[in-house]
């Protein structure tokens, strides 16, 4: 894989105001380092290419964004560039923040105070731990589930063909608690095909079909997550979407009671469709990807973990690892679950979520697994993601780092994505 610079990157060079620059630069370009070892990062700012040399930047080191490990300041009329040291004693997520306050520039207009700058640094990532162990019903509460609908209809509606070479339809799976709702797309020319499952970051989803797989000639499978039918138009699900978290905030619908917790009728019903793609004759047989970011990066790896259809994977910034974090000294993954319960249900959430662990599910993943994190990402914590990536149970892994940026997909990580779906192509 290409490395990555911060400068290529493109998050850490910061306009703090029309003609001044920072530049925040560690000294290895994948700044990965062993728990205690000493990396050194170099803060400089410039006012149309020359240092400046006046004002004070104020910087703090955490861990991953909560616990404070450090802090201090750089008085740019001592010293532009600038050097700090960071390095944590224990495996984990160090991040940098710079507060640059009030910078003077020769255009007084141009002053103002800029938003805060960050860079994350990864020492001995590969020992982050999961704290809790797996339920001991954990397998069985999710067998039941997969008994209990293995038999149940999924509905196919046909839709208006957008593309003379490709069939598109409605997906409705009768799932536990509530119908699943998604779209489907089949090469209409006879012959096998491979299949792509994916399922939407959080927000409104998918309106209709995922298109970029299927123009490659795969059967490709979009889940919606939410309790409602998306309708094709963008605008109107947005709205609907809208609409509903008026009422609640869905990821954390009935949190306490992992019988009725919103995902578990998700889990269930994607798992569903995916048997179903899996029986079609259409289908090769041979190759199942299953590919998402964020709230369907959570759903790649919980799939992949359950169903033993899919071949390879794909997790972009993947949520719902480690919920429960380690006591508040590092983040939780989203959706935050149990820092937004009341504490009378607090005790009954955090068993809830043991259930409902990317990372739990990870330790039962067999396939070639790539994984991303963003080195500062505040939604999906890579620290959080990590402790999905330790527990893999497949040694085909790789962990794609952006150092510099927080919760995103790029262009070089779908080339990435697509180059390890072709590497393990049946």
């Amino acid at each position: 894989m290409k490395k990555l610079t911060l400068a290529m990157l493109g998050s850490l060079a910061c306009l703090a105001a029309a003609a001044a620059e920072f530049a925040v630069t560690p000294d290895r370009e994948i700044p990965v380092y062993r728990a205690g070892e000493k990396a050194i990062v170099t803060v400089s700012v410039q006012e149309n290419g020359a240092p400046l040399t006046e004002g004070v930047i104020q910087y703090e080191i955490t861990n991953d964004g909560l616990a404070q490990l450090a802090s201090g300041s750089i008085d740019l009329a001592k010293t532009n560039p600038a050097q700090i040291t960071v390095t944590m004693d224990q495996p984990g997520i160090a991040r940098l923040t710079l507060k640059p306050g009030e910078i003077k520039v020769t255009n007084k207009a141009d002053s103002k105070r800029p938003s805060p700058i960050s860079c994350g640094l990864a020492f001995s990532p590969e020992k982050i731990a999961y704290a809790s162990d797996i339920p001991k019903d954990f397998v069985k509460f999710w067998m039941d589930g997969r008994k209990a609908i293995a038999n149940r209809p999924v509905k196919l509606i046909p839709l208006p063909n957008k593309r003379k070479d490709i069939n598109t339809f409605k997906v409705v799976v009768d799932s536990l608690n509530g119908p699943v709702y998604g779209f489907l797309a089949v090469p209409n020319k006879p012959g096998k095909y491979p299949a792509a499952i994916t399922v939407p970051g959080a927000g409104p989803g998918s309106p209709g079909p995922e298109m970029s797989f299927a123009q490659k000639g795969y059967i490709t499978l979009v889940m919606n997550v939410h309790e409602y039918e998306n309708p094709t138009d963008a605008k109107e699900a947005r709205a609907i979407y809208a609409e509903q978290g008026k009422r609640f905030y869905y990821p954390v619908k009935n949190a306490h009671d992992r019988d009725t917790y919103f995902f578990r009728r998700v889990i269930l019903g994607v798992d569903r469709a995916i048997n179903y793609v899996a029986s079609m004759k259409e289908y090769n047989g041979r190759e199942m990807i299953m590919h998402g970011s964020s709230q369907g990066g959570a759903m790649t790896l919980i799939m992949t973990g359950l169903n033993k259809n899919i071949t390879v994977c794909a997790a972009n910034v993947p949520a719902m690892c480690d919920h429960l974090g380690v006591a508040g000294v590092r983040p939780e993954g989203w959706p935050h679950a149990l820092p937004k319960a009341s504490p009378e249900k607090a005790q009954d959430v955090a068993r809830t979520m043991a259930y409902f662990d990317a990372a739990n599910f990870a330790t039962f993943i067999r396939v070639p697994t790539l994984v991303s994190c963003g080195l500062i990402d505040g939604t999906c914590p890579p620290s959080s993601v990590f402790v999905a990536y330790n527990r893999l149970g497949t040694k085909t892994k790789q962990m794609y780092y952006m150092p510099g940026l927080g919760h995103v997909q790029t262009p070089d990580y779908v080339n990435v994505r697509d180059a390890w779906f072709q590497k393990f192509a049946r």
